[in-house]
């Protein structure tokens, strides 16, 4: 470590708390939701409550997303994480204190809200605070974190009570609340709102350098970008409608369209349920324990994103089924602890638009621990369904407020900013602006496609999952097992990324999704009609958990991971921001369906109904990807809005010289009057 970047590592640890708190709020749904099923709580829970818990996050982090666009900018990054600390602290009070569903939904939404507030904001502050020569690193350091609460909250989900785990989702969000009360705030931010004198106080803890004339030049470089950007809106409207955009929109919203119809969220909510059902001979627990250790590797170098924290309800779903917590949920209020989380996300992928830029990023990210905590107290202490779901919908907008902010792209070329800035970037021209149309087409798409092909419900219900294939192992460990292989295969996912390209990689992964789907699907098929887990003797039992685990690797590697890498890529700066929430928001109401009809679908079709929709989603990813996605390894920003918007991008050239120099601003009102 460069020494005089200590405060920046520091910086990015504290947001890797709120990363942590995050992940286990997403994954505290898999290890509980087969305890509501064997009525291992307090709360009695019917199937479809049951179901409602598990999606009910997702509204939660669709709110939680917005949030920060009132108040980051406003008063700052700082300022919004503080804050979205506040949802996890009451939803978790919800949860702990639950006795019946629309408690635990309460929590789980407040859950959802504080992670949309966390991760709409982190990944903006990191990248206003972090030297380019360290971006990278700060960024893996929160990713870790993220993965790290995954697989702690698998590992341990299942052998403590429903109470334990609850108490435990509330230290989180305070131990990153006092964290980030010491972090810095947004120089960026500060200079946005004419703080001038502020901002250089925060540049000089953030650089360490006590070298007067290096930090003014580096100051007034950051001026230079800021009167740049102002000159650019960044509205939604804008991403939509710009044809430089376009493109890049269809590539992010097809991976999300395709990663999560392929089942990913779905079978991870539901992945404690549904080892149970295979019959497989594992525990829910073992199953569990692997199926942590597995994502955690995988996401803590490939992605480190704050989805993680879905995991939750792994090792905690068993638990509920089981009857071996206090609180007794039906099935239908399991489901709504699991899915309540999704609610939260969207509101807290909506916190940081509204605060990162008007009270800086290091505030939002101090702000986005209040929904994790309260959310954590509220699991903790539920006695009943509704104070789980407001427990899990806090953790749901701290998620989202985190991973809003981390999936920004951390650097960029300087002349690449500068052409971007030219440009308007308001909500409204993300929408209408056809040089948007592709990117936006892209995003959605992706992300489409990645939710539905059962990623969130899986990692959800897998507890569950491994009950139902009576495959013989304890759902604790197969939790363990879960993590573990989790973390692995974290860890070789970027070098592979890396060297294979985006394109190729998101076309393997997804079709080696839908053929391991498609084979457990095939096994529930299997063990419906002819029973065949009657038999002590069948060797099959194993087909559903390792079936599974293949998946989780496969697409950890690829497409789980590559539908917030590519975004990233193909969004222009000047809407990256708006691009974000925008993602962070459809992703949230994507998962809340994703894992909510998770039951509905396995009342309907049957276990092999379920994984065979995921497979053919997981089918779908790959077609859109061949016929629409690009490949971006080894291109420039420039390259790359060239290929996506052609002459477009290159309209501001004449602009860009015009204005190529500026006179610095000194004083703190002349900064005022230009932003």
């Amino acid at each position: 470590m460069v020494p005089n970047n200590k405060m920046q590592y520091l910086a990015a640890s504290a947001v890797s708390i709120a990363t942590m708190t995050t992940s286990t709020a997403a994954f505290w749904s898999a290890p509980i939701l087969p305890k509501f099923h064997n009525n291992e709580t307090s709360i009695s829970l019917t199937s479809s409550e049951i179901s409602w818990v598990v999606a009910i996050m997702a509204p939660g982090m669709a709110t939680g997303s917005l949030v920060p666009s009132f108040i980051s900018d406003k008063f700052g990054r700082r300022f919004t994480l503080l804050t979205s600390a506040i949802p996890f602290i009451i939803g978790t009070m919800f949860v702990l204190w639950a006795t019946e569903a629309r408690a635990l939904y309460i929590g789980r939404f407040l859950w959802g809200i504080g992670f949309g507030m966390i991760t709409t904001v982190s990944s903006v502050y990191l990248s206003e605070i972090a030297d380019k020569e360290i971006r990278g690193t700060l960024t893996a350091i929160t990713r870790f974190m993220a993965n790290f609460g995954a697989l702690l909250v698998l590992s341990i989900g299942s052998y403590v009570s429903y109470q334990v785990l609850s108490y435990f989702m509330i230290v989180l969000p305070i131990c990153y609340f006092l964290a980030c009360l010491r972090i810095p705030e947004s120089p960026y931010y500060l200079l946005k709102e004419g703080k001038v004198d502020s901002a250089r106080e925060a540049l000089l803890r953030l650089s360490g350098n006590k070298n007067e004339k290096m930090v003014e030049e580096k100051l007034s470089l950051m001026r230079s970008d800021v009167r740049r950007e102002m000159l650019r809106s960044s509205s939604a409207k804008e991403l939509f409608t710009g044809k430089q955009y376009r493109r890049a929109v269809i590539i992010s919203a097809g991976l999300r369209f395709t990663q999560m119809l392929a089942g990913t969220l779905p079978i991870e909510q539901y992945i404690g349920r549904i080892v149970q059902q295979s019959n497989c001979g594992l525990q829910v627990s073992t199953a569990l324990l692997i199926f942590g250790a597995v994502r955690f590797v995988i996401v803590s170098i490939a992605t480190m994103t704050t989805s993680t924290a879905a995991f939750w309800s792994a090792p905690i779903l068993p638990k509920f089924h089981n009857n071996e917590t206090s609180i007794s949920l039906t099935s239908s209020e399991i489901s709504w602890v699991v899915a309540i989380m999704a609610p939260g996300m969207v509101a807290g992928s909506l916190v940081p638009s509204f605060i990162s830029d008007r009270f800086g990023r290091r505030f939002t990210l101090l702000t986005s621990a209040v929904p994790f905590i309260i959310g954590t107290v509220f699991v903790l202490w539920a006695t009943e369904a509704w104070a789980m779901y407001i427990g899990r919908f806090l953790w749901g907008i701290g998620f989202g407020m985190i991973t809003t902010m981390v999936e920004e792209r951390l650097s960029l070329m300087r002349s690449d900013v500068r052409r971007e800035m030219l440009r308007s970037s308001s909500a409204k021209e993300l929408f209408t602006g056809k040089q948007y149309r592709k990117a936006v087409i892209i995003s959605a798409g992706l992300r489409f496609t990645q939710m539905f092909a059962g990623t969130l419900p899986i990692q959800q219900y897998i507890g569950r999952i491994i009950q139902q294939s009576n495959c013989g192992l304890q759902v604790s460990t197969a939790l363990l097992i879960f993590g573990a292989v989790r973390f692995v295969i974290g860890l070789i996912s970027p070098i592979i990324v890396d060297k294979m390209g985006r394109r190729p990689l998101l076309i393997y992964s997804y079709m080696g999704s839908f053929v391991m789907l498609t084979i457990v699907g095939a096994y529930f098929f299997l063990q419906k009609v002819i029973g065949i887990d009657d038999e002590s003797s069948n060797p099959f039992r194993f087909v559903v958990f390792i079936g599974i685990i293949c998946s989780i690797i496969i697409s950890g590697i690829g497409y789980d991971t590559l539908i917030f890498i590519i975004p990233s890529e193909i969004f222009p700066m000047n809407v990256r921001s708006v691009a974000s929430t925008t993602l962070n928001v459809f992703t949230a109401l994507l998962s809340f369906v994703a894992v909510k009809g998770y039951q509905g679908m396995e009342d309907w079709t049957g276990l092999y109904g379920v994984f065979w929709f995921y497979a053919s989603m997981a089918l779908s990813g790959a077609i859109f990807t061949h016929f629409v996605v690009l490949e971006t390894k080894g291109k420039s920003l420039r390259e790359i809005q060239i290929e996506l918007q052609g002459n477009i991008y290159d309209d501001t050239d004449e602009q860009l010289k015009k204005d190529a120099t500026n006179d610095d601003v000194k004083e703190n009102s002349e900064l005022k009057q230009l932003t």
